[in-house]
C-alpha cells in the first residue's frame, strides 16, 4: 500500500490551488529502497497547448529529471490537478494510468480532496482517497 506523508498533501494542494485555472503536475518521489512511501514531489511545467483542461510533460523532460534524481529519490508516480472539478479521474486520465502503470494522485482544490489511482490488471481502480484542507 502506497502512504503519501500528509505535509506533502497540503503542499500539493496549495500549489494546485496557486496554478487555478490551469492544471498543475508533477512527479511523486520515495526514497530510493522505500517505494511504498510518497515523501516529495517534483513539480513540472505543464506543456499542454491548453493547460486549464489538460496536462502532458514530454517523455524527455521526465528522463531528465529521473537522471538528476538519480540514487536520491524513486519516481513512484505522477500528479496533477482538477481546479474546476473533484479529483476523479476522466477517461483521460485512466487511460494513462494504463499506459505508464504508475500510480497518479489527482489533487481538487476545488473539491478540497485528492485521490490516488493505480493499475490493477486489467483496470485502473481508486486505490486512496484523502481530504485537504479547506482554505481560509
Amino acid at each position: 500500500m502506497i502512504t503519501i506523508d500528509p505535509d506533502l498533501l497540503d503542499d500539493l494542494f496549495y500549489v494546485a490551488q496557486a496554478a487555478s485555472p490551469q492544471e498543475c503536475c508533477g512527479l511523486l518521489l520515495a526514497e530510493c529502497g522505500d517505494e511504498h512511501r510518497i515523501i516529495e514531489c517534483e513539480l513540472l511545467r505543464n506543456e499542454a497547448q491548453d493547460a486549464v483542461s489538460t496536462i502532458y510533460v514530454s517523455a524527455s523532460r521526465i528522463a531528465d529529471v529521473a537522471a538528476v534524481l538519480e540514487g536520491r529519490y524513486a519516481i513512484v508516480g505522477t500528479f496533477h490537478s482538477h481546479p474546476h472539478g473533484p479529483a476523479i479521474a476522466s477517461g483521460a486520465d485512466l487511460k494513462y494510468v494504463a499506459l505508464v502503470r504508475l500510480p497518479s494522485l489527482i489533487v481538487s482544490p476545488y473539491a478540497h480532496e485528492a485521490r490516488l489511482y493505480e493499475w490493477a490488471a486489467p483496470l485502473v481502480v481508486e486505490t486512496a482517497k484523502f481530504s485537504l484542507p479547506v482554505p481560509e
